[in-house]
Parts: C-alpha cells; structure tokens; sequence
C-alpha cells in the first residue's frame, strides 16, 4: 500500500481532511472516505508501474508513496477549478508516472539521486504559467 489514511494524515492537516471526508457533519475525518481514496489512488499508480515493474513495488520508494498520497488527495476533492493545487499535485504525479511507465526516470534512483526533470517535462501537460 502506497497511500494510507496514515500517510496522508502526516502529510495534511487534520481540519483539511475532516472537511474533505466529514460528508455527515461530524468533526472527525471519515475513515472509509479517507481509506477509499487512497485504495483508488493506489490502484491508480499501479496501472502506471504494472507497464514495467512487478506490482505492488516492495520496497515502496518515498517518491511512490508521495505520488499516491498526492492523488489521493486530488480524489477527496470535489469540484474544484483547473487552477487549485490539488489539481496541479495530481497532473505532477501524472506526469512522472508516465515518465516511470516510459522508461523516461526511474523510481529506484542511487541514493541521493532525483528524478531528471528533463523526462518529466518532456511528458508533462503544457499549460500556459506551469512550471515543473
């Protein structure tokens, strides 16, 4: 598992999360919201690693985790304009999970290493004021 309601309450504020998973009134962050989309957004990846690597990834690098979490978050929105971050974050992690199925960057970097930006930005949307 990439995503889990764990990792994506390390990396987002409890309040955000109750707003995005709460649909009942309650003040608590819905479990079963929060879990569901993570499931989706593993899923997700998956179909982009499955071209190259066996799946699920074991050991699971910081970068997979990162992007599934990123995605998971796109997916508790609802409604949202082109221009919101959550928008952005997911149409990143898009664009290095095709760069990872293209053979373009690699997930397994050398320790230290990151991932060219040279391959992400050649396989990344274009859109006018982005920048990766």
């Amino acid at each position: 598992m990439y995503a889990s309601p764990g990792a994506m309450r390390d990396r987002h504020r409890e309040n955000v999360l109750v707003e995005l998973t709460a649909f009942d009134g309650t003040e608590m962050i819905d479990d079963a919201v929060l879990a569901r989309a993570c499931a989706d957004a593993n899923s997700e990846v998956d179909s982009f690693l499955a071209v190259r690597w066996p799946v699920p990834l074991d050991p699971i690098p910081a970068i997979i985790v990162r992007l599934a979490c990123d995605i998971a978050y796109y997916r508790l929105h609802r409604d949202i304009p082109d221009e919101h971050p959550a928008v952005r974050m997911y149409r990143d992690a898009l664009a290095l999970l095709r760069a990872y199925a293209a053979g373009a960057a690699t997930p397994f970097g050398q320790a230290g290493s990151n991932v060219s930006t040279v391959a992400v930005a050649e396989l990344a949307p274009q859109r006018p004021g982005w920048r990766l």
